[in-house]
């Protein structure tokens, strides 16, 4: 047996050539951030029961973080799922005592409102966004060091407050990168605990994201983790991640079946196999439950996946893996 023949799996032995590895710098440990309650939310409107439900199956399987949407989103969809609802539904998730960190997103324009209103329910891992384009900047009326100023004072707060802050870029890969980075500068100093490269309309490719995770990796002198949130409006989010992978980022952001806005973001499950089969990570995970949480996820969004979805997709009974390792019944239709 070797790492690319086992009893549940026979994949391709140039994984793991010398000369094939050549430049790969990953990371020693990896970590998912599940984010379908949050990216997710935008294409399904997941019931209260539903979120706690999926927490507990998302615990179960392994998965350590936990993001869930945040008080502005839940404001901008207008449905019958209230900020006041939201609220009691992240107390009750963060106060079932599971083994996955909770968290919530804020943005940074909301100052230290926004860090209060997420200690009030409970949460106080907080992935905090600051856009990175200066298209912003015009929006806001603004300039460099008045972002920067307040970028400072917020995280700076936060801290203060004990949370965990993940320092979050949309659209960085759209963005000018002198902003970015001292934006970034502007993060670190303050104490955030990671950085994320954010790329929200799928639009960079696996040398962005290489080039983008090494960059950060090499101004914070590695003290930090660096993780990605990519999208797959090109139908890139999985090969983007494997990238970024491969050049540092430890900790990735994926939503179970790929949901997201538009064409989605990276699929949890297939991240999770492929990290695993291909590249021989061990993420900790409950393997044998993946496929329970991927039909979970089906039964709630009210669409069937693709016959052809990779892993679980009902097409799929023949492969170089054996499905059942993974959970799903290879005879089942």
């Amino acid at each position: 047996m070797s790492k690319w023949k086992t009893d549940n799996w026979e994949v391709s032995e140039y994984n793991w050539n010398e000369e094939v590895r050549q430049g790969m710098t990953p990371p020693d440990k990896v970590e998912i951030h599940d984010a379908t309650l949050r990216d997710g939310a935008h294409v399904v409107d997941f019931s209260d029961k539903e979120r706690v439900q999926f927490a507990v199956a998302l615990s179960e399987l392994g998965i350590r973080r936990i993001e869930i949407e945040s008080r502005a989103s839940v404001i901008r969809r207008q449905s019958m799922y209230t900020p006041e609802k939201h609220c009691e539904t992240l107390k009750k998730i963060v106060n079932m005592g599971l083994k996955a960190r909770i968290f919530t997103m804020r943005n940074v324009i909301e100052g230290r409102t926004g860090i209060d209103e997420a200690l009030k329910c409970g949460v106080s891992n907080i992935v905090l966004q600051e856009p990175v384009n200066r298209g912003r900047l015009q929006q806001l009326n603004q300039t460099v060091e008045q972002r920067i100023n307040q970028v400072f004072d917020v995280i700076t707060y936060a801290k203060e407050q004990g949370c965990i802050i993940d320092f979050f870029f949309p659209r960085i890969t759209e963005s000018e990168l002198d902003y970015s980075l001292q934006i970034m500068k502007a993060g670190t100093e303050a104490g955030a605990d990671s950085l994320c490269i954010t790329d929200s309309a799928g639009s960079g490719t696996p040398q962005t994201f290489r080039f983008l995770v090494r960059k950060f990796i090499e101004l914070t002198g590695n003290k930090i983790p660096v993780e990605i949130h990519p999208h797959n409006d090109f139908g890139l989010a999985m090969a983007n991640l494997m990238a970024g992978y491969e050049a540092g980022a430890s900790v990735i952001h994926c939503c179970v079946n790929g949901l997201g806005s538009r064409a989605g973001n990276t699929s949890l499950e297939e991240a999770a196999i492929a990290l695993h089969v291909l590249y021989g990570v061990d993420l900790g995970l409950n393997y044998s439950k993946l496929y329970d949480v991927s039909k979970l996820v089906e039964i709630m969004q009210q669409w069937p996946m693709a016959k052809n979805k990779p892993f679980y997709g009902y097409g799929i009974n023949q492969a170089p893996y054996k499905l059942k390792y993974f959970g799903k019944n290879p005879h089942e239709k």
